[in-house]
């Protein structure tokens, strides 16, 4: 089944997911319509997701979606754009993650859709940061137990440090140009939550995964 789309979470409940727990992993990014489709309190979920900057993320797709020939949203027009184009003609994804854990995909968001998504986080996601993306997947392993052949689990890890899905090259933007200020300005819900989920990150590290983010900590 696709879970990426409603459709493809629509079949799968249709095919009884909710009462036949085979999959060890469900990817989505339709939080709120998988957890009412997929899972019930007999078949629960544990819940882990990796955060990015929104201003890093939304540059970063724009970049992506210029090649991306074999992507449903692309758009041809787009590869002819500048950033500051594509900010002010075409339609954008406006506070994304704010709007995914909140459920409210329309209309403006309000406070009490901001502390929704900030609850989400504190009481029922274990969280990593893109940034910080071994650290983040050795959470994740400990969790799941993932890591019990440290062997072949060191070595996922380092290959996937290395090889970051959708990974691309494309021009940086410093935060003071007019691209990142007015990118942080229509994501200020987002930007806010961000950095509320990087400090419940370290929360986590320091209470869960202490030796974890010791040796990431030695890293630096």
């Amino acid at each position: 089944v696709d879970t990426t789309t409603l459709e493809g979470l629509d079949r799968a409940q249709r095919m009884g997911f909710q009462n036949q727990p085979l999959a060890d992993v469900v990817v989505t990014p339709l939080l709120i319509p998988a957890v009412d489709k997929l899972f019930s309190p007999q078949h629960k979920a544990l819940f882990f997701t990796v955060m990015r900057h929104p201003v890093d993320r939304a540059i970063s797709q724009f970049y992506y979606l210029q090649k991306a020939t074999w992507e449903p949203t692309y758009n041809p027009k787009t590869a002819n754009m500048t950033l500051m184009e594509f900010i002010e003609n075409e339609p954008l994804e406006i506070n994304w993650m704010t709007r995914q854990l909140s459920g409210k995909m329309l209309g403006d968001i309000y406070e009490e859709d901001f502390d929704v998504a900030k609850d989400i986080l504190k009481n029922h996601c274990w969280i990593g940061i893109v940034t910080h993306m071994e650290e983040s997947i050795r959470r994740f392993g400990q969790l799941l137990g993932w890591n019990r052949d440290q062997q072949k689990w060191n070595y996922c890890v380092d290959w996937l440090g290395k090889n970051v899905a959708n990974q691309h090259k494309h021009q940086r933007y410093h935060p003071n140009s007019p691209e990142w200020k007015k990118l942080e300005e229509i994501n200020a819900w987002d930007l806010e939550l961000f950095e509320y989920a990087v400090y419940q990150f370290r929360k986590q590290g320091a209470r869960h995964f202490p030796n974890i983010a010791a040796a990431a900590a030695n890293k630096l």
